[in-house]
């Protein structure tokens, strides 16, 4: 679920380990440590800006975690615990984050994860947003009936790392939207420090949700604990010297289907089956395979063929019916490829629909996921307007980089 600072690192967009040395986080920022460790990327004038302020920040967490070492040494004796009550008591200085938001492939979660791999602390955590949420929902389900529930999940938060990168923060949940502030009010108390990447300005998030009137104080406490920076740069990132795997099948129903059908025994061989799977042999398919279900949250999902950690799903059953963001998390934490056929023109879909493909893409390219689609029309051509549309940008964006040799020669990221 966290990802948290004993974790190993796998940096996404593109997906780099990093090593770091303590004398090289002495002696260099955080720019020269990105320059030296990944000179495939060249940072443009909007990012080094940035970058310059998750070094600050850096300096700054540094610090803070050095007073309270002092703090913990002075505890351990009693003549530290007599100075520390005699000591006249400070006013609490308040921690401030890190908003950074912008447009999408601008390279937010790239140095949102050099920030995290660089940090040279234990008590950090990095998590995407949704996956976030999940977790404050099922510690919220245990604590039910007990006093003061949110803080109790802020300070569980806290004991696993009191610097949170969240990735993604986007409210289009009123369960999500209602409890928000008060969570968020709770882990500033405790002296979380949030860094977190979003596409939207805070005033913006959860524009026209129901309630938003409850959701504002969250907004307020955004503003009030981070600093909000713009991503401005005119260029996305992922689009820039791609090697194109062959990943999105167009063409007739037929033709679309045999070649999926070749991807899926090429990337899980029949021996890989498991027992009470229908798979069918290669070479004995039918225009439309025996379908079977696998459990999905303690549901049954229908797909086309699962074998291994390859799963063959239709559209509709992924995203034409009732699912969860959780069943998508659920998905792309147990297979590392995921075949998807039959995307319809999307501008022709109900709001609901558009909203859950949004969701599974974002899940599947956080997890390192595998993807290979089909559709009847190109990716160029797929268009949403409305309330999903700023959204349905980073979606088309993240579809082109997952198409590309380097996404498919990451690694698989079940934890995420």
């Amino acid at each position: 679920m966290f990802r948290t600072g004993s974790d190993s690192v796998n940096m996404s967009s593109p997906h780099t380990e990093l090593i770091t040395t303590p004398l090289l986080l002495m002696t260099t920022t955080l720019e020269q440590r990105f320059d030296a460790l990944t000179p495939h990327l060249i940072l443009d004038d909007v990012q080094r800006q940035v970058v310059g302020h998750l070094d600050k920040l850096t300096l700054q967490i540094m610090r803070w975690q050095l007073r309270y070492d002092r703090i913990l040494l002075a505890k351990a004796t009693l003549l530290g615990r007599i100075r520390l009550r005699l000591k006249p008591r400070k006013v609490k200085e308040p921690r401030y984050g890190i908003y950074l938001w912008g447009g999408v492939g601008r390279g937010k979660t790239l140095l949102m994860d050099a920030f995290y791999q660089y940090l040279p602390i234990a008590s950090k955590q990095r998590i995407h947003f949704h996956q976030f949420m999940r977790t404050v929902h099922e510690q919220l389900q245990l604590l039910q009936g007990e006093p003061d529930p949110l803080r109790r999940v802020a300070l569980w938060i806290r004991n696993r790392g009191w610097v949170l990168c969240l990735d993604e923060f986007i409210v289009n949940d009123i369960g999500d939207a209602m409890i928000l502030a008060g969570l968020l009010e709770a882990m500033n108390q405790l002296g979380v420090v949030l860094i977190t990447t979003s596409n939207t300005p805070p005033n913006m998030l959860y524009e026209n949700g129901l309630q938003r009137q409850k959701f504002l104080p969250a907004i307020q406490l955004i503003q009030k604990t981070t600093q909000v920076i713009e991503l401005n740069s005119e260029r996305d990132y992922r689009l820039r010297n791609l090697e194109f795997h062959p990943s999105f099948i167009m063409g007739n129903e037929i033709e679309r289907h045999t070649e999926l059908t070749q991807f899926f025994y090429h990337l899980a061989p029949i021996e890989g089956a498991h027992s009470g799977w229908s798979i069918t042999k290669p070479g004995h398919e039918n225009t439309t395979p025996d379908a079977t279900t696998i459990f999905v949250n303690h549901r049954l999902i229908q797909c086309i063929k699962v074998a291994r950690d390859v799963v063959w799903f239709d559209f509709q059953a992924l995203c034409g019916t009732a699912r969860s963001t959780n069943d998508y998390l659920d998905i792309c934490s147990r297979f590392s490829t995921i075949l998807l056929s039959n995307i319809p023109e999307l501008s022709q879909q109900r709001p609901e629909i558009i909203t859950r493909f949004i969701h599974l893409i974002d899940a599947i390219y956080d997890h390192g996921v595998k993807l290979v689609v089909s559709s009847t029309t190109k990716l160029d051509d797929w268009g949403v307007t409305g309330a999903s549309a700023k959204s349905f940008q980073r979606t088309k964006s993240r579809l082109i980089e997952m198409q590309s040799e380097h996404y498919w020669q990451s690694c698989h990221r079940p934890g995420s």
